[in-house]
């Protein structure tokens, strides 16, 4: 209070502080006025409204009730007789638990034999033997009718109860449950109706005077409590009053009892509390549904009930605590407070109690009296010692004064309160299971005069943190260890904050706490999606430039049908492109164009400017007559034919329409070619002309046709050439056209296409173009030709498509030259895939290269840090590592660069395209935003600064990171290495030799103490442990991730993006580490001695299997790690065939071996610290760790993964993905003995269970045991369901094949013939597809 509450400004302190018991507790005076002087206020109680709180506030009437002394015999209870007798009666050789163990001649089986003859105790004996004892007791209690009803109530709920309800709460087999019910068969149980009788002997005296206080009462808004000794006695009282009081409707009672925090505890015979028929219990007393309650204990304190009138103590309180609280539970006005005793006690028992109270303060004091003085003691020694920092720096700790106050709001440390954040700061340490992470403390005595030894203290901290730091000493002497313990904790805690580890608000750098880290509250609990600016709009820009007279600059736009140009154009506009990649266009499901866009080295003048507009009006207009305006004009970009330099009269040849007799007499020569047919029926509706058939008479004859090499090429195009000798016969006209007896022209068409995507490849039919065209005829005079060529009107189609990849390459442009312009990125495509969402539907999107970003920024991450914080321990790294990789934080920094503007997410369709006109784009345009999910953009991130990578390595890749994380000092890749190798070559080297270790790792280190840290893990506490693993294990974690990632992206031919992540998530695991932790090992020599019985002593040279577990440097005095290294080794012994033959020859990950083999952690931590080690040595050479990785055996299997088609999926992802989006549940279980228990998974698919395993020595384990075996049951019924369905298309065809004898031919789609043997050849392809299926399916 002195350090906190009175340095508080007075605004801010509490005005009243309401109590609800007085504060004194001690009788002196000067307490209080300490007290007062703590809390800077004063006491008082509250006197204007004393009166009214009185009325609240009851001490109930005390009540005398006293028996006479009455002790029962038994033999007046023909049921507790009967129960002895049995019991008497019992022959240990029927006991099951003895015949079950006469049946095993086991040793062991064979001593407990022994042990429960000589002992006469087995499970039925005790539970029989306790039942009797508690029948006794309530019958000394109640009476015979209480013992009586007892025993008739467990033996006939033991009867009724199902073999495995008892068995499974006490552990009894079958046999000894129908062992029991047999033996309580025999017991003569009283009837039903003499269980009423509470007169007479069948009652004590205790319970007559019960009865009769209770029938005196007024039930009249009445509730009352009775309390007894223990659970037996509530369930029977209870019955007995309910007995008595049924007829007469004066009580409704229930039951209260405690319910046991122990699990594990068994239920016996004699037990008769149902705990769930007591869940509503208080509620019901409280609202007065019942009125009386029989209860233990259990219910002196917890319940508030302010109408509680009676209070009964059926036995006299066992205690002080016992006699108040039962007390305060009477809290009605005039309530009672009633004590049974019996007649002959002490008659001033009551004051007793009361006096008791009075001297249980008293005594308290005493007691305390020396921890008092020690408390005195310790708070003269400690004065005011105190650490503060201020928002601007910290001021020095004083001793038992402040020489300069300190003001405002900030952290303060003393020494009341140094231990605790010392722990603190312990528990933030990062975790391990095999060694400790709380401070040691070490205490030294010095002698002194009169008696008063001094001590002082010295605290050590775990090996995770730096040695300069990792011990304090406390800086003075004192009279206790106490006080000295918290002086060492002040000063390690000081001595951190100095060293960097702990924060300006005196807390641990790199908590987890999900409330005090900025990097926790505002990244990690990120929205979902973001609200952002809608993808920038470069067609203003361009509208603005089209203002200015300069001339503008063209660029050739070649359209090709296989390595064939079909159409040039030259695309006009008024600045130059950017390179732009050639790409694809989709004519229909068998026609495709490449095209190609180069920037020319010429300018246009103004009037071919002029003149463009023209010839793109006429162009568009040729497809998209409905979406422009025919008067409109100012494009904002313009094409014109390259074919031709004399573009006005290019116009006039081609602007307008024609006859179709004027098509017929078109010369050749020319260079003419038809262009759309429009139906003047159908408001002009473009068609693809095909052929023009002269009908005259019976014969028909077909002008023209597709006869000209360029048009042959182009499947399903037109570009009608008339030639002299091209009238041939036609024949299959309809029938409609056929009736016309007059000479006419007919002209066969295709419907144009109605898509206006053509980026996207066809994949439905149904929504295409079909294969063979749509044949068509219109009378000539119906229809007139555009003089525009096809094969222009077929390239205005593409413009949109053409139109949108030029805004991609601006976009791209325009953001290397700004939020990229120190970056300097070549290949602009690179940016354009890396900022192209999946959803877009482009040709590439930023998977592949994310999954390369997110690797190289991690490992930018973890050098930078490590080189920039020599003192840090591993947790505040791995902290700071996951706020700046998290999605969260990268999202904001897209934010802050404004990458999402420059995001493509929407895909191309085309539907609503409208040509862009500069007077519309020049006006002012709305702000428009749209909402884009934060890992899209943290993906956006990743994805540049790995296009960065492959456009120029490291740096070109370290100058992305800088410019969207400019907040962090970058360091290169080769600089941090540097940095690294220089703090560890400042260290003292050792000279000890790890030649076994370098052999075993492949590599000769320089720096010896790197390797030695490499080893040492943070249990061990020895010689030369400056510090352990943790560090080099961060570091070495991203060098296994950047290694397997850039090998796996890096594979020709390309890796899809799902099988990149899979490889990499079954390479960096934990599990598959330790197996080769486990598996790489070199024979190393030893000698080996062997004596006889003539104590003769024969050396003998020997040599055993040598790996990095065992040269790992570790604690063996309290730490685990050599008991798990034991059950580890003996798990890879049995499961080392399985692991290694799935790795060299398997078609699967061993996903359920590798989860079962379940290595320590540290066994994968020591192959990620050497291989940190090794990095830092070498001065960051990849080279040198992958070729540990060889040696090891992960880089084979990586290739051979890369190689071969292998399953790397997780059985639980595969599960899921088979499970069909219904719901998969895993139920976990136990099976076997105490001690001896395994884990069982049931997999729930929806309601039903599909499969179930057992013997699971962990959860992961064995709910991937259980994904495995569901799979399988999954693939065998998606295979049946296959096999069904090829049956039916096989019945199917037998019917076809029916059809086709008697028919001889079968006709396909028209035009297509197909004969028995073909359809014979083909149903017989089926059929052995089929066998192969049900094969598959027999295997499965």
């Amino acid at each position: 209070m002195r350090v906190h509450y009175h340095e508080t400004d007075l605004p801010s302190r509490p005005a009243i502080l309401g109590m609800t018991a007085s504060p004194q507790v001690r009788d002196k005076l000067g307490d209080l006025l300490e007290l007062e002087s703590n809390l800077n206020a004063i006491c008082r109680t509250p006197k204007l409204n004393r009166a009214e709180l009185a009325k609240f506030v009851h001490l109930p009437e005390m009540i005398t009730l006293k028996y006479p002394p009455e002790e029962p015999e038994c033999s007046n209870c023909p049921a507790v007789v009967s129960l002895r007798g049995m019991i008497a009666r019992l022959d240990i050789n029927e006991d099951p638990w003895v015949v079950h163990l006469r049946s095993h001649r086991e040793t062991n089986e064979s001593e407990k034999l022994s042990k429960a003859l000589l002992s006469g105790k087995t499970a039925c004996r005790t539970q029989l033997r306790t039942f009797c004892r508690k029948a006794e007791m309530i019958h000394r209690s109640l009476g015979s009718a209480g013992a009586g009803l007892f025993v008739w109530q467990c033996i006939q709920k033991f009867l009724s109860e199902r073999n495995e309800s008892f068995a499974a709460v006490d552990t009894l087999e079958g046999a000894e449950d129908a062992y029991l019910k047999r033996k309580l068969g025999e017991v003569n149980l009283p009837s039903e109706a003499s269980l009423r009788d509470l007169d007479g002997a069948n009652a004590t005296p205790k319970v007559r005077l019960l009865l009769s206080f209770l029938e005196g009462l007024d039930v009249a808004d009445f509730a009352g409590l009775v309390f007894v000794e223990t659970r037996a006695e509530v369930a029977v009282l209870s019955q007995q009053l309910s007995n008595y009081f049924s007829s007469k409707g004066r009580y409704t009672i229930s039951t209260f009892v405690g319910e046991s925090s122990f699990s594990g505890k068994s239920r016996s015979i004699s037990d008769l509390a149902e705990i769930k028929n007591q869940k509503e219990t208080l509620e019901d007393f409280r609202q007065g549904r019942r009125n009386l309650v029989v209860t233990t204990s259990a219910l002196e304190e917890g319940i508030d009930v302010a109408k509680c009138s009676v209070v009964i103590c059926f036995e006299r309180p066992r205690n002080l605590k016992s006699f108040i609280q039962r007390r305060g539970r009477a809290r009605k006005a005039e309530s009672m407070y009633a004590i049974m005793f019996e007649e002959g006690c002490d008659p001033n028992a009551v004051s007793t109690w009361q006096n008791m109270e009075h001297e249980m303060r008293q005594l308290y004091m005493e007691e305390m009296r020396k921890l008092q003085m020690l408390q005195v003691r310790e708070a003269e020694e400690s004065g005011y010692r105190i650490f503060g920092v201020e928002e601007t720096g910290y001021d020095l700790w004083r001793i038992n004064c402040w020489y300069s106050p300190l003001t405002g709001n900030r952290a303060k440390l003393t020494l009341n309160d140094a231990v605790q954040h010392l722990y603190h700061f312990c528990a933030t340490l990062p975790a391990d299971p095999f060694s400790e992470s709380n401070p040691h403390f070490f205490f030294k005595t010095h002698a002194g005069p009169k008696d008063r030894d001094t001590v002082e203290a010295r605290v050590r901290l775990p090996t995770s943190v730096d040695i300069a730091v990792r011990e304090a000493h406390s800086k003075c002497q004192w009279q206790t260890e106490n006080m000295a313990k918290r002086d060492a904790a002040f000063e390690a805690y000081v001595a951190l904050y100095h060293f960097g580890l702990i924060d300006d608000n005196l807390l641990p750098k790199g908590r987890a706490n999900m409330g005090c880290g900025y990097a926790y509250t505002e990244v990690e609990k990120r929205p979902n999606v973001l609200e952002v600016n809608e993808q920038i709009d470069l067609w203003p820009s361009i509208s603005e430039q089209w203002q200015n007279p300069a001339p503008g600059y063209g660029s050739l736009v070649k359209l090709r049908l296989r390595d064939q140009i079909s159409t040039e154009s030259v695309m006009l506009l008024p600045r130059p492109l950017p390179p732009i990649g050639d790409f694809a266009v989709y004519w229909d499901l068998s026609t495709t164009f490449d095209i190609s866009i180069r920037p020319e080295e010429i300018s246009y003048p103004k009037q071919t400017m002029g003149l463009a507009d023209e010839t793109t009006n006429l162009l568009l207009r040729s497809i998209f007559r409905g979406r422009i305006s025919g008067e409109q004009r100012g494009f904002s970009a313009r094409f014109v034919p390259a074919d031709t330099l004399d573009i006005q009269g290019w116009l006039g040849d081609h602007s307008g329409s024609m006859k179709v007799e004027q098509v017929c007499d078109m010369d050749r020569s020319r260079g003419g070619n038809a262009g759309l047919v429009r139906d003047l029926r159908r408001n002009g509706a473009p068609s693809i002309l095909r052929d023009i058939i002269y009908v005259a008479n019976e014969n028909e004859y077909a002008i023209g046709g597709m006869d000209t090499d360029e048009t042959q090429e182009i499947s399903h195009q037109c570009s009608f050439s008339i030639g002299a000798n091209s009238i041939h016969q036609a024949s299959g006209l309809p029938e409609e056209i056929e009736d016309r007896d007059e000479p006419h022209l007919l002209l066969d068409v295709q419907p144009l296409p109605k898509r206006t995507d053509f980026l996207h490849r066809l994949v439905n039919e149904s929504s295409a173009v079909p294969k063979k065209p749509i044949k068509e005829f219109l009378h000539a005079e119906q229809c007139e030709v555009d003089k525009l060529p096809f094969r222009y009107a077929q390239f205005a189609a593409f413009i949109p498509a053409i139109m949108h990849k030029v805004h991609q390459a601006m976009l791209v442009d325009r953001l290397c030259a700004t939020v990229l312009s120190n970056v300097g990125i070549t290949d602009q495509s690179l940016v354009c895939t890396a900022i192209t969402a999946s959803a877009a539907r482009e040709t590439s999107n930023y998977e592949r290269l994310e999954f390369l970003g997110d690797s190289i920024l991690k490992t930018f991450t973890s050098l930078t840090l490590m080189a920039s914080n020599p003192r840090y321990h591993e947790g505040i790294l791995s902290h700071e590592k996951d706020h700046i990789v998290s999605n969260g934080n990268l999202a904001s920094a897209a934010v802050q660069a404004g990458l999402p503007e420059f995001i493509i997410t929407r895909p191309f369709t085309g539907r609503k395209w409208r040509p862009p006109y500069n007077d519309q784009m020049i006006s002012e345009q709305p702000v428009r935003t749209r909402e884009m999910s934060t890992k899209t953009l943290a993906d956006v991130v990743e994805a540049l600064i790995g296009a960065a990578y492959l456009d120029g390595g490291p740096n070109k890749a370290l100058s992305c990171v800088s410019a969207l994380l400019p907040e962090i000092p970058w360091l290169p890749w080769l600089n941090a290495s540097h940095a690294l190798h220089d703090l560890y070559e400042k260290q003292m080297q050792h000279a000890a030799p790890l030649r076994e270790v370098e052999k075993l790792t492949g590599y000769d280190f320089k720096l010896k103490n790197i390797l030695w840290e490499a080893l040492t893990h943070p249990s061990y506490q020895g010689p030369s442990s400056n510090s352990s693993y943790q560090r080099l294990e961060f570091l070495g974690d991203s060098i296994l991730d950047i290694i397997v990632t850039r090998e796996a992206f890096n594979h020709n031919p390309p890796i899809p993006t799902h099988n990149l992540h899979l490889i990499r998530t079954a390479l960096v695991n934990a599990n598959v580490l330790g197996y080769f932790a486990l598996r790489h090992s070199i024979p190393v020599l030893y000698t080996e001695y062997k004596a006889d019985g003539q104590r003769n002593v024969t050396l003998t040279d020997a040599s055993r299997p040598f790996t990095l577990i065992d040269a790992m440097r570790h604690s063996t005095t309290t730490i685990g790690i050599p008991k798990a290294r034991k059950d580890c080794v003996a798990r890879y012994r049995a499961l080392e065939t399985t692991i290694n033959g799935a790795l060299l020859q398997g078609s699967y990950y061993p996903w359920t071996a590798l989860a079962r083999l379940e290595p320590p952690k540290p066994f994968s931590d020591i192959i990620e610290s050497v291989l940190g080690a090794i990095y830092i040595d070498s001065l960051g050479s990849l080279d040198a760790c992958k070729t540990f990785l060889e040696r090891l055996g992960l880089m084979p299997y990586l290739h051979r993964v890369l190689s071969i088609h292998i399953a790397l999926l997780h059985p639980k992802e595969e599960l899921g993905q088979l499970s069909n989006q219904d719901r998969v549940k895993y139920v976990m279980g136990k099976e076997g003995e105490e001690g001896a228990q395994r884990l069982t998974c049931d997999i729930l698919i929806g309601e039903r269970c599909v499969a179930r395993v057992g013997d699971g020595l962990s959860v992961m384990e064995c709910q991937t045991r259980a994904a495995e075996a569901a799979c399988r049951v999954l693939r065998r019924q998606d295979g049946e369901k296959r096999c069904e369905r090829l049956h039916g298309r096989y019945e199917d065809r037998i019917e076809e094949e029916k059809a086709v004898v008697e028919g001889k031919k079968l006709s396909v789609s028209g035009d297509v013939d197909m004969d028995y043997a073909e359809l014979r050849d083909d149903m017989d392809s089926e059929r052995d597809y089929d066998d192969d299926l049900y094969m598959t399916a027999d295997e499965w």
